[in-house]
């Protein structure tokens, strides 16, 4: 056999390899990239029902926050916006009042504007807004991206705020809009397919509707709150400071890289995201939620991270001027909370959530 025809025999081989990664990436797609809402809409339905959903696998968290409100008719008495680190706020905390929790993971401040835009586009603006505010939301190098699949309500809502859509974030947007094509011949989505696929032929992945509150399995609450699956749940404080270690050691610690200012543009969209729900007559909450013993005290000594503490400051020097109450701490000792308070690094059970709101410890 000649070489140009071992070598068109190679590339072929290779290049339909390519093409059977790609087609089977495309159509397990793990992590929800080429699908259409299909799934997210399924989550949505059930939650609008008064249900809980349960054991709700790999989905796009704003996908479902977008099709909830789309889909919603009442005026809420109380909206919850944050990350995983405000999921744990439940609308037991306030009977009697219409609630909902619009967290979604690893939230960045453009989440929070677009998600709140949503509302407005509805013209069903909340009474009261608890924005839980993380140190990274102030970070321009969080790397945070997740936005990007509301980004048209995120656009739309900076407009009525008189806050600037960048180019720069348009750009950055198209660039990653791009750039998720090349998963379908990613080795690494090749194997997250390939476990997912394993899962879903022993039906491991696949999510229900359930009034249950205690399962093995993740519970999203008909009030938009996340119960944590048992395992994660009924945690060791051996096994949670052993993830806090791990959170603590890391470089940098989560979402905290390069974090050597407080972005000037960020902290401009803050103050005018903020401006324009009390000029709604909307009562805005912050809520810090606070940090693991270990972890903050890598915050607290290590001069990478003294801009992460300064956020702390900023924001109650914030609500401060603006007559806007504050509700926890980066620091878990101003909340009381020990070690036993928390699932990780970075989230506090529950209870410990509970004790925190129902104390009201309010400081300005």
């Amino acid at each position: 056999m000649s070489y140009k025809r071992s070598f068109i025999l190679i590339l072929s081989v290779l290049l339909f390899g390519l093409a059977g990664s790609a087609v089977f990436n495309y159509y397990i797609d793990p992590a929800g990239i080429f699908r259409t809402s299909q799934y997210e809409a399924g989550i949505a339905n059930i939650i609008l029902s008064g249900k809980n959903a349960a054991n709700v696998g790999n989905c796009d968290e704003r996908l479902v926050q977008k099709y909830i409100v789309e889909n919603s008719k009442d005026q809420l008495d109380v909206l919850v916006l944050g990350s995983s680190r405000t999921m744990q706020i439940h609308s037991y905390l306030f009977p009697q009042k219409k609630f909902f929790n619009n967290s979604v993971s690893s939230a960045a401040l453009e989440d929070d504007i677009a998600i709140f835009g949503m509302y407005q586009k509805k013209k069903i603006l909340p009474k009261k807004v608890i924005i839980g505010l993380d140190p990274w939301l102030l970070n321009k190098y969080n790397g945070r991206m997740d936005w990007q699949s509301i980004a048209n309500d995120y656009k739309n809502a900076c407009g009525y705020m008189g806050i600037s859509y960048s180019s720069a974030k348009g750009k950055t947007l198209e660039q990653r809009m791009y750039k998720k094509y090349l998963e379908l011949i990613s080795l690494p989505y090749l194997q997250a397919s390939y476990q997912n696929w394993k899962q879903r032929k022993t039906k491991q992945n696949t999510y229900y509707e359930t009034t249950a509150t205690d399962l093995p399995v993740s519970i999203k609450f008909a009030d938009g709150a996340l119960g944590y699956p048992a395992a994660q749940r009924n945690v060791t404080v051996e096994d949670a400071e052993a993830k806090a270690v791990k959170l603590a050691a890391s470089k940098p610690i989560e979402f905290l890289g390069d974090f050597n200012e407080m972005d000037k543009d960020y902290q401009q969209e803050f103050e005018k995201f903020i401006a324009y729900l009390q000029s709604q007559d909307i009562e805005v909450v912050f809520f810090l939620p606070p940090y693991h013993p270990l972890v903050y005290n890598v915050l607290q000594i290590n001069p990478q991270y003294s801009v992460a503490r300064e956020t702390e400051t900023y924001f109650r020097d914030f609500a401060k001027q603006h007559n806007i109450s504050v509700l926890g701490s980066y620091n878990p000792a101003i909340n009381g909370l020990s070690a036993v308070d928390f699932y990780d690094g970075m989230h506090i059970k529950t209870e410990a959530v509970d004790r925190v709101f129902k104390s009201g410890i309010l400081t300005q």
